[in-house]
């Protein structure tokens, strides 16, 4: 079960980072296409689902498929926080406020009216406090990726 997490993790990583580079060269990251990275991470999940099933002669119960959607999950959220916090040692204040300007360009465009990014004391510790906001990117990365785990073992475990 690990080993099937880890690998499916790792295959869902490289494709997140394939698609976040294509958005970036292609320059489409204000288009519907641009926003599709839950998706690639709901398919790398369920490859996860896949091999186990496959590994096991077709069966997989529901709580076998959140726990290797887990571990797909965790593995990717701890290597893609450990990325972006060595990003930082590298970049320092240049690469997090790129971040946070692309993090405040997708909120305003999510709710225009919105001033949520200039006033809220959370977002001004995000810029100034590097470790607050990997741990942050952790916690998110891995509750959506729970979410989507729930909802997909679901629909891909065995039915009896």
């Amino acid at each position: 079960m690990w080993l099937i997490g880890i690998r499916s993790g790792i295959i869902t990583l490289l494709a997140l980072i394939a698609y976040k580079l294509l958005v970036q060269t292609l320059s489409i990251s204000n288009s519907f296409l641009g926003h599709l990275e839950h998706i690639v991470f709901g398919l790398g999940i369920y490859s996860a689902h896949y091999y186990y099933r496959y590994a096991n002669k077709g069966t997989m119960s529901y709580k076998q498929g959140i726990q290797v959607g887990m571990i797909t999950v965790l593995f990717t959220s701890l290597i893609a926080s450990l990325l972006t916090y060595s990003m930082f040692l590298k970049y320092g204040k240049q690469f997090m406020s790129a971040l946070f300007m692309e993090l405040k360009n997708t909120a305003q465009q999510l709710d225009p009216g919105n001033s949520l990014m200039q006033d809220n004391p959370i977002f001004i510790e995000l810029i100034n406090n590097p470790r607050f906001f990997i741990f942050m990117m952790f916690l998110s990365i891995t509750l959506t990726g729970f979410i989507f785990t729930l909802l997909i073992s679901l629909f891909s475990r065995t039915r009896n």
